[in-house]
């Protein structure tokens, strides 16, 4: 990401965070504002929660990346940088109308990327790791929404 929020401490703790939180307010803006969140949106879908609890839970996610970030060496930050712009790419593929399927493929990688850096740095931060257990649960989520969208 940039410079400042390399390293340790608490200042850059706090600015892992400030980054993280702003790139997920920005796109939840952008969301919002083109009305990705009605197309995502069916009617029929039991499981399909309202737009603003899914602004929120990522809002959560990208926040607890950030704290992982922190706890993690120049490798580990790197493979969680990936995650994160992965995770913000999300909505160019799934949230467009009609796209239910390219949202489930989407999903379904990105639950293996997100397993994959878990397991990358849990033997050398479990904390670290333990913080990005959400994801790939929100992500198994998400797919099942877009599964029960294609039937």
């Amino acid at each position: 990401m940039v410079a400042i929020v390399m390293g340790s401490g608490y200042v850059v703790r706090g600015a892992n965070l400030l980054v993280y939180l702003a790139l997920c307010v920005s796109l939840n803006v952008l969301i919002f504002a083109l009305g990705w969140e009605e197309s995502a949106l069916d009617d029929a879908n039991p499981l399909d929660p309202p737009a603003w609890l899914v602004g929120a839970v990522w809002l959560g996610l990208f926040a607890l990346m950030a704290l992982a970030r922190g706890d993690l060496d120049r490798r580990g930050r790197r493979l969680v940088d990936v995650l994160a712009l992965v995770c913000a790419a999300f909505p160019f593929h799934a949230l467009l109308p009609d796209s239910a399927r390219n949202g489930l493929i989407v999903c379904v990688l990105t639950v293996l990327l997100a397993v994959a850096v878990i397991v990358g740095i849990a033997p050398r931060a479990r904390r670290a790791a333990w913080l990005l257990a959400p994801l790939p649960a929100w992500l198994s989520f998400s797919a099942m929404t877009f599964v029960v969208d294609q039937l």
